[in-house]
């Protein structure tokens, strides 16, 4: 009777050679599926990523101040002149104080904000300033929102809309067996497929101003995601690769925003 060794269709060694062989390679695997060789195996991987992290920390260090230095010599360059800026998730964190500086400096901002106590709160903070503060309800997850902010826009500012920040986002966390399917769906509605359907729907506009679009995205989604933040990660490594897309569709400019923390 032929001898078949555990793979289907592999018949098993004849000469002395192959057999040895066989049965080492056997040998080693069962050596490299052992539980404390894994987990050795995991702890090394950290300890290599420990020692790696002061080169990436060099590497965003750098990228942060080119980005600084760039930023600061086109702001001097660049006036408001009536034109307007649409920025998202303005109820709070990053979007609001954005929001309010730009209004400060003179922007027309376009505030997008998920609740009234959202919208007040920017009028009342913005009385007096330079600019017009124009906070409007919308949720990036529902395209009618979208549109209406589009239109308002468009007719309030027709091809003076410099800017589109993609702001809004969310970021839940969890074990992968503890998160649900619906939790990684509702994540990824906001943080990527709510940016790619607000970047279409401002394209035409942002085509007849030769304006540019900044999306924020998170360092989450360069490198390997925390702990417990696969959804996030994933959301936001999304975010990070369409960017290079869109960056075809003849705007001026496209930047990637991925703070550390706020």
């Amino acid at each position: 009777m032929r001898r078949t060794s555990h793979h289907p269709h592999a018949p098993f060694p004849r000469s002395p050679i192959s057999l040895l062989l066989f049965f080492r390679l056997n040998a080693i695997n069962d050596i490299l599926h052992l539980p404390i060789v894994d987990d050795l195996t995991w702890h090394l991987y950290h300890v290599l990523r420990l020692l790696l992290c002061p080169l990436g920390a060099v590497g965003l260090l750098l990228s942060f101040l080119v980005k600084l230095c760039t930023g600061a010599f086109i702001t001097r360059f660049e006036a408001p002149e009536g034109r307007a800026i649409l920025v998202t998730g303005c109820d709070s964190g990053f979007g609001h104080e954005f929001s309010l500086a730009l209004v400060r400096k003179g922007w027309k901002v376009y505030a997008g904000c998920l609740t009234p106590q959202g919208m007040a709160a920017l009028q009342t903070k913005t009385a007096g300033s330079a600019g017009t503060m124009v906070a409007v309800p919308m949720d990036v997850t529902k395209q009618p929102d979208i549109d209406s902010v589009v239109k308002k826009i468009n007719d309030e500012c027709p091809k003076k809309l410099f800017a589109v920040v993609n702001n809004a986002g969310v970021g839940r966390g969890g074990l992968v067996d503890w998160t649900s399917l619906d939790e990684y769906r509702k994540t990824l509605e906001v943080n990527l497929f709510a940016m790619i359907a607000v970047c279409k729907a401002c394209l035409p506009l942002l085509k007849e101003s030769k304006g540019r679009i900044v999306n924020v995205t998170s360092i989450a989604g360069i490198f390997y995601g925390a702990p417990c933040m696969s959804a996030y990660a994933a959301s936001k490594h999304g975010t990070s690769e369409t960017d290079t897309k869109i960056n075809d569709a003849a705007v001026a400019a496209l930047l990637s925003l991925s703070p550390l923390t706020f």
